[in-house]
């Protein structure tokens, strides 16, 4: 099934707020622009607004500025989870160190429909992924999360739970009576 690419900036910037579960208000106590701002960009798009306004919601969404005005054409002509995983994995690795081979891995799940799609989201999954295997602590959180962030990260766990259930099941064997 074909995804509906999002064309304007209003279009991208609701499209990827709603990825995130972000209401309104939550995102504009996230980046310091009005909840009345954001709707307006989201409802009418070619409303006036400055390039600083832009750069501070695409800080709080952590997407690239370069998305919303269509400039970044890679991320224009991706599907708007894509958009918010592949740049939610970009900044977190930015802020670790990790070997080639682990950017590698966390490149070729990007795009899976449960990767995390924040910055947080990836911290939590790396950290589940280093208890899984006994390479430290199961969950660490550095900050207080706010509300919307806290319910983010729990449906990223239960998504994640769910589908490690699903490509981790063993296939049923029926018992041979004879």
């Amino acid at each position: 099934m074909a995804v509906r690419l999002p064309r304007t900036l209003g279009d991208r910037l609701l499209a990827i707020r709603e990825i995130k579960n972000l209401t309104l208000p939550a995102l504009g106590d996230r980046c310091g622009v009005s909840k009345a701002t954001i709707s307006r960009l989201e409802r009418e798009p070619n409303s006036n607004y400055t390039a600083a306004t832009i750069d501070l919601i695409a800080a709080g969404l952590e997407v690239d500025s370069a998305y919303f005005s269509g400039a970044a054409i890679d991320l224009v002509q991706m599907a708007p989870r894509q958009v918010a995983s592949s740049q939610g994995l970009i900044r977190f690795l930015a802020n670790g160190s990790f070997t080639a081979r682990e950017r590698r891995r966390f490149a070729r799940i990007q795009n899976h429909p449960a990767a995390p799609v924040t910055v947080q989201g990836w911290r939590d999954f790396w950290a589940l992924l280093r208890g899984f295997f006994g390479r430290g602590p199961l969950v660490v959180i550095d900050d207080p999360l706010s509300s919307a962030e806290a319910t983010l990260l729990s449906q990223t766990r239960r998504e994640m739970l769910r589908v490690s259930v699903r490509h981790f099941e063993l296939p049923t064997v029926e018992a041979r009576h004879g």
